[in-house]
């Protein structure tokens, strides 16, 4: 079943692709003993095919938990993107006053316009949260770092170096850049994904 796998492969698919081994080794023996009345490779087959129906149903080889805190992340930042992050568009750290206030505030959320030739324009958010609204609403249940080195391995994060929490000087912070987790919502989903992956 491991020639199912990738080099990628969490332990937890490794695992059950172990098991999956050990049932069609006892098929293949049960066949050799005339147990069953099955051909020779048959019961290898099936439990290949049972192995990658498993891993189709999961959702693929990788970390269940990362999986479950990318789909955490990306649904806070669908359902609460607009309501808890101050809309912050202007190149020199203002907000718009004229805009409703940001009630319970994570942070705040920039849009980036781009020009791609071949795609023409389009636009990004990225959001600028608190390191206080990530430890309670994104890490919930979770390590904080785990859940922040999860996002940088999947290229939504803007990092610092080394250091997982990015620093940008925030409006109405004064002069001096402030430590933020920086989300690049667009690597959240599958389609950025993939382009990574190729």
């Amino acid at each position: 079943m491991v020639d199912c796998l990738t080099d990628r492969a969490s332990g937890q698919a490794r695992r059950a692709a172990d098991k999956f081994s050990l049932v069609a080794a006892a098929g293949e023996l049960a066949t050799e003993w005339g147990v069953t009345s099955w051909e020779p490779g048959e019961a290898h087959g099936a439990a290949v095919s049972c192995f990658v129906a498993w891993l189709h149903r999961r959702g693929g080889e990788g970390s269940h938990e990362e999986r479950e805190i990318i789909d955490a992340v990306r649904y806070l930042l669908e359902v609460y993107g607009e309501s808890r992050f101050t809309r912050w568009d202007s190149e020199d750290s203002r907000i718009d006053d004229h805009a409703p206030r940001t009630m319970e505030r994570w942070g705040f959320r920039r849009t980036l316009e781009q020009n791609s030739q071949l795609d023409g324009k389009s636009t990004e958010s990225l959001f600028y949260v608190f390191p206080g609204a990530f430890k309670e609403s994104f890490a919930k249940g979770h390590d904080p770092k785990r859940v922040a080195r999860v996002l940088a391995d999947l290229g939504a994060l803007e990092c610092d170096g080394e250091r997982l929490q990015g620093r940008a000087r925030l409006p109405g912070m004064g002069m001096k850049q402030t430590r933020c987790y920086i989300i690049k919502a667009a690597a959240l989903y599958p389609d950025a994904q993939a382009k990574q992956a190729a």
